[in-house]
């Protein structure tokens, strides 16, 4: 008996083209469960309090005093709580400024601020995202953040665990 007969057939039973398709989908289908099966095995998640910072430049005054510590921050667009301001460090604005020889140097700008509030809240914690409220806690962020007396937006610099 030959291995392929002269119909292209494996055994005399099946069309060597037909075993290869069936080799190749039962290959993916395995690989496909192994990767499905693997990548929720690391996963912890937890709540847990963290604080982190947002950063606000270049407000007025009216914005400054309009934020109070204590009050509770909402993310405008989705309108939900990301955390309870816990302490808020104004410092004056600057700005690079070119001088007339050419340097750059730092310089203040007028009736402008720049507010850190380090906020505190209960986050979701895995290892590989930290969230509250379903509100990612990414530094770099851009957010739209209110308060009961403000809008504003800001930059999310830092997450201490």
């Amino acid at each position: 008996m030959k291995i392929i007969d002269n119909k292209g057939k494996l055994f005399g039973l099946i069309n060597i083209i037909d075993l290869t398709v069936l080799l190749i989908i039962v290959l993916l289908v395995g690989f496909g469960v192994s990767k499905t099966l693997n990548t929720n095995s690391t996963i912890i998640n937890k709540t847990q309090k963290l604080e982190y910072k947002i950063e606000i430049n270049n407000v007025r005054d009216i914005t400054v005093d309009a934020i109070e510590v204590g009050e509770t921050l909402k993310e405008f667009k989705k309108n939900i709580v990301i955390g309870k301001i816990v302490s808020k460090d104004v410092e004056n604005a600057m700005d690079n400024v070119k001088t007339s020889d050419g340097r750059i140097i730092k310089a203040e700008i007028p009736d402008k601020y720049r507010i850190t509030l380090t906020i505190e809240c209960d986050a979701s914690v895995t290892n590989t995202l930290i969230s509250t409220n379903g509100e990612e806690l990414l530094v770099g962020k851009s957010l739209f953040i209110r308060g009961s007396k403000f809008f504003t937006s800001g930059v999310m610099v830092g997450v201490d665990q």
